[in-house]
Parts: structure tokens; sequence; C-alpha cells
């Protein structure tokens, strides 16, 4: 039998302690990001997010239209995945009282967190859900029904974020009731049944069975948490781990943002065991994606699923790249740099923070994508506000209220800079202000304000010319300050298996080509058939040769474009970043993260 330890790791330790670094993002495109996001998410009430939860729990009815606004796409009452944006929107909030410190966003995650005490206290099972819990009788039956438990680990990872960081202790009682009644549902299943209900897409849910046993051990409830912690194990899918654990390829055609969260999950357990296995599955799938299923913004999939190994160049379509992978392979990339630091993951976190994560928000009104199309002549399509709620839109609500836990990280007396984003950090023994606007300026400085200690700061491959990315590390104390130069030259990558398909970088910052607006009508870029959607690249822009990087001409801001507007956007000025070039032939290349509501070009011939 596992034995359940609490390891002191630096991300669990600084918690249980009450001392988790303060990070306070500064003025650039990260903290832009976050406001946007912050306005999506305090434009949701939380009593129209919690409506469903009561109508499950008998307190409202599904008629009613008086008070609350009913929610649509994804959340509509007959969507059997209702209820996920809620827990999405509970950790979301939680990160963004963690990075303002803000009362008031604590003050509102209450009021939902208060709701879902009241609907559970009402059905009185310990049940707490937008949809009844026979919805998991059925899948243990082998009914088929979306992904119940993908929605039931929202909800309760949410209630640990908003107790373990809001310091809610209303969330945690509805958090250890649900797990109760979690561990008594599964815990009494045979392995048949166990197997059977593994079969429809269950998402993270052992790993917040893994947090919340953690949370009440450290309270010193330990045989509750040894309950959550075996219930947990009903989870582990050996048909897709197994293979891993035998460092066996078995990827492809896998729903990657199915399997990511069980390596997560398995993550989450070495973490609370020290149990080798389950880091090396973790470290082996990692090594695997980066390797052999990574596109160039940091994406991973085409149509949700792994194509490959090394098949990228076949498989650039308009539907690449599902943002909820890139988030959840940046919480695994945060794990494994927990467990061993090293600058090659601190790389893919970089790469997947400037070339997709930031460039999912279209700025005019904060709007989101569900994909980051690799087809040349796509455009990236984005969620209507009340009619679409897919899985990516509340990701985001954790995605850009975050990238502060990626800047840095602390190890035993190490404080590591992974990122050059404008910033503030302060853990009590020492605080450093990093200023930085790179890229518009290739360079940074890390200046130590409080305390002292040891630094190690990233030394990317791009600015250095070395092979690999590295750290520094110094001895530092108040006053000290560590300048770091930036420079950066435009690169290529290829496709592994089209190596005449290449993508171009300046730095870390992936570039585009901007193709104009030619046969995009003013709603496609709101088109709800993401999955479908016919993007009609004109022919003549089907393919675009790459003309040699070395006669592009750096321009000192992007000329004037068009862009496709609808009536839900509102007017701005035209968003913008650095670095922007010129084609020989004319055509405009600026960072993909600014290119909204226009046709593009990634891979070029």
């Amino acid at each position: 039998m596992k034995k359940y330890i609490a390891l002191p790791f630096a991300a669990f330790a600084a918690l249980a302690a009450g001392a988790a670094p303060v990070v306070r993002l500064q003025p650039g495109p990260f903290l832009d990001n976050m406001k946007r996001e912050r306005a999506v998410m305090e434009s949701l009430d939380p009593m129209n997010l919690t409506w469903m939860f009561r109508v499950t729990a008998g307190l409202d009815d599904v008629s009613n239209t008086n008070f609350v606004q009913r929610l649509g796409g994804w959340e509509k009452p007959d969507m059997e995945l209702r209820g996920h944006t809620l827990g999405h929107w509970l950790s979301g909030m939680a990160a963004l009282y963690e990075a303002t410190g803000d009362e008031s966003v604590k003050a509102r995650a209450a009021i939902a967190v208060h709701e879902l005490k009241r609907c559970q206290d009402a059905i009185g099972t310990g049940w707490v859900g937008a949809f009844p819990s026979s919805d998991i009788d059925k899948i243990i039956a082998g009914v088929r029904v979306w992904a119940p438990w993908y929605v039931q680990h929202k909800i309760l990872q949410g209630l640990i974020d908003q107790a373990e960081i809001c310091g809610n202790e209303e969330a945690l009682q509805v958090a250890r009731r649900f797990g109760e009644w979690t561990a008594d549902k599964v815990l009494a299943l045979s392995p048949e049944q166990a197997a059977t209900m593994r079969r429809r897409e269950f998402g993270g849910i052992a790993e917040s069975l893994l947090n919340l046993s953690r949370f009440v051990r450290e309270r010193g409830d330990v045989s509750r948490a040894e309950r959550f912690a075996k219930a947990a194990d009903v989870f582990y899918h050996p048909e897709v781990l197994d293979p891993l654990k035998e460092r066996r390829d078995c990827l492809n055609g896998k729903h990657a943002n199915t399997l990511i969260p069980k390596v997560i999950g398995e993550m989450r357990r070495f973490e609370l065991t020290g149990e080798a296995a389950s880091r090396n599955l973790a470290e082996f799938f990692w090594e695997t994606v980066i390797g052999h299923y990574l596109y160039a913004p940091g994406c991973v999939s085409t149509k949700e699923a792994f194509r490959g190994p090394d098949r990228q160049g076949a498989n650039l379509t308009g539907f690449t790249g599902e943002t909820c992978c890139t988030y959840n392979l940046l919480k695994l990339s945060r794990q494994l740099f927990e467990a061993e630091p090293r600058a090659a993951i601190a790389d893919y976190q970089e790469r997947a923070l400037w070339n997709h994560i930031l460039g999912q928000i279209e700025p005019s009104d904060g709007r989101v994508t569900y994909f980051i199309p690799m087809m040349t002549g796509s455009y990236k399509l984005q969620n209507r506000a009340n009619d679409s709620f897919w899985c990516c839109q509340a990701s985001a609500m954790e995605s850009h209220t975050k990238p502060g836990r990626l800047i840095y990280s602390k190890r035993g007396d190490t404080l590591y800079v992974n990122q050059f984003i404008a910033s503030t950090y302060d853990d009590g023994e020492i605080a450093i202000r990093l200023e930085s606007d790179f890229p518009a300026h290739e360079s940074a400085r890390v200046v130590v304000t409080r305390g002292k200690g040891r630094v190690a700061v990233r030394r990317p491959f791009w600015a250095t010319g070395e092979a690999a990315s590295r750290y520094d590390v110094r001895e530092v104390s108040v006053g000290d300050a560590i300048d770091v130069d930036l420079p950066c030259r435009l690169r290529t990558e290829s496709t592994p298996d089209c190596p005449e398909r290449k993508a171009v970088f300046y730095g870390p910052i992936l570039l585009a080509g901007r193709l104009g607006v030619d046969g995009v009508g003013p709603y496609d870029i709101r088109a709800l058939d993401y999955y479908e959607h016919d993007y009609k690249v004109p022919a003549n822009i089907e393919h675009v040769a790459l003309e040699p990087v070395e006669g592009w001409t750096r321009l000192a801001k992007p000329p004037p474009h068009k862009k496709v507007w609808d009536d839900a956007s509102h007017p701005a000025e035209p968003y913008w970043g650095e670095p922007n070039f010129r084609t020989p032939s004319g055509v405009v290349v600026s960072p993909l993260w600014t290119i909204h509501g226009e046709r593009y070009v990634v891979y070029w011939n």
C-alpha cells in the first residue's frame, strides 16, 4: 500500500506555511491580458454561474429567468458539461487574488462558494454539481455521458484553491464533504466497474483528490487524507499510463487534454509519496511531447489529439493547438521544474507563454481562442460572450492570472529567475524587481530591493548562441543589480517531417506574416463551429514562400492594416508589439500573439 507523506516541495511548503511569495506583474503585455481576463471574470455574476447548481439541488427552477441570466454554449441547462466554467472561475479568482491582493476579488468568489454550500446542504449527501450525481452512476454502468468527472475536477480544485489561497473555510467544508462522497462512491466499485468508469474523460480528478488529501493531512486529519488518496488511486488509468512507465510512446491518436491531466496527477502523486515511477512517467511523457509533438507556438495537438511522432508538417490545420492542452502542459512543466530546475523546462514555458497563451486574447474585448490554427491563411476564432463557454474559454481564467507563478521559482535557498517579464518578487527573505520591456529592448535587469541570497538567472540559448540554455548563479544582497543582455536574431525552425516548412522566430518570439482579410466575413471570427470551420482560404495564399530573412527590413511599427470587426467588438487603437518586419515582396511580419481578426502564415514554404 502506498504511504502518503507531506514532502517539502517548494510550492506546497510555502502555501502550507502561509508564506507564499508575493509576485506582482508590472506594466507590459502580460499585465494587460490579466486585466482583460479580470474584466471578463468580473462580468460573470456568481449567482448566474451557480444557477444550475441550485436547480440540481432543488433551490431554483430551470424556468426562472427573472433574476438569472442563463448561460449559453457549454453551460446550457441541457449540456452535460455544465458547471465546468464555475470551477475554473473559482481557481482563476483565487489566482487573481494571489496576483493582486485585492480583497474584493476574494469577496466576490465567496458568494459562489456560499451558494455551493447551500446546494450541498440541500442535497444532503455531499454531492455538489450542476447536474445530478446519477450522471456518475451512468458512466459506471457504461452509459455514455460527456464527462462528469472532468467537470467535478474543476469544481473540487476551484474549492481547494479558494480554501488554500483565499483562506475560505466554507470552501474547505464543501470540498471535504464532496471528497467524502467521491471516496464512498469509487472505493465501493469492483475493478470492472472502475475500468468502465475510466472509459469516459475524467480529467484531473486524481490530482484534485491528492491535493485535498494533502490539505486535510496538513490540518491533522490523517484518516480522511488516506481515504482521499485511495480514491485518487482508483483513477489511475493503466491502459494509457503503464506504457509511459515502460517508456513507450503511445501518444499518437490519444486525446491530449484527457491525457495531460492524468500525468499531472501522477506527478502530484510523486510529490506526495516520493514514488519514483510516477515522476519517471511524467518526465518521459514531457520529454516525448516536447521532443516529438511540439508546434512552434508551444501547442501540441491537432483536433485535440496528439498526431505523430514527428508529423507536425502533415498536421498544420485550422484546428491545431487546443489552448487547454498548453494550459495543462504549463502546469506539468511547473511541477517538473519544482522537482528539478532545468533551463529546458523554462525554455518551453517561455515559448508557450509568449506565443500561445499571450496571443489567445483579442485585446479589444477579451474574447479568446479555442485553437491556434497553423494552416496558412487561417485566422483565430474567438468565443462569443454568452454563447460559447468552451473549455479553453474557462481555462483562460487561469492562464492569464497565473503567469507570475512561472517567472520565479524558489528551491532551497536559490531563487530562479526563469522569465524576463516585468514584475516584483518578495518571499520574506529576499525581494527583487525585474525590470524589462523585452522585446522592445533586448535586455533585463534584476535588482535586489531587500534581503540577500542566491539568485539563478536563465541565460537562454537564443541570446547566448549556445546549444542549450543555462543558469548563472550569484550571491546577492540588497542594492545589487544583475544586468542581462538578451540579443535576438531571426532564426528558423523546420517541421521534422517537412523540412521545407519553416517557422520564423526573433529570439523567443514567433513571427507570422499578415495575409489580410479577403473572404473573412464580419462574424466569421466569432463562428461557433470552431471544430469544423471552413476558413475559405484564397488560393493565392494557400502557400507562402519564405524569403531569406537576411533581406527582411525592420519596421518601427506595423503599417495600418485591415482587421475584421463585428458588432460584439469595441473600437480600439491598433494593438501591436515588437518586433515587426517587411519581406522583400512586401509581406508585413509581426509577433503571432499580436495578430487577431486577419489571416496569417506561421509555417512558410
